[in-house]
């Protein structure tokens, strides 16, 4: 069985000092820490290969700079050390196909 998730980002906002994976908050700790709630509920389904994707980058009219290097850290933070090698989860790269 395979299913395709979209993971989509809101405006990342600067963190509090207090991360908590049930907050509204949409800071980056946030972030990470639910990423690695929603790992740990996927690979409790070992026969189901989940292929997500991020967002893409946000036109700069959508944006300012410091949300672009906040949402850049969290997207790096997924493709290099979310995932654990011969995990069930694949991310798919979209910058592989599509090029702006």
């Amino acid at each position: 069985k395979t299913t395709l998730l979209r993971c989509l980002l809101g405006l990342v906002q600067p963190d509090d000092g207090q991360p908590d994976v049930a907050s509204p908050a949409r800071t980056l700790a946030n972030y990470k820490l639910q990423y690695a709630a929603l790992l740990e509920k996927m690979l409790s389904f070992p026969e189901t290969r989940f292929l997500l994707w991020t967002s893409p980058a946000r036109v700069e009219p959508a944006t300012d700079p410091h949300q672009a290097k906040l949402s850049r850290q969290f997207v790096t933070w997924v493709r290099e050390d979310w995932g654990r090698p011969g995990d069930n989860t694949f991310l798919i790269k979209i910058n592989k196909w599509f090029s702006l």
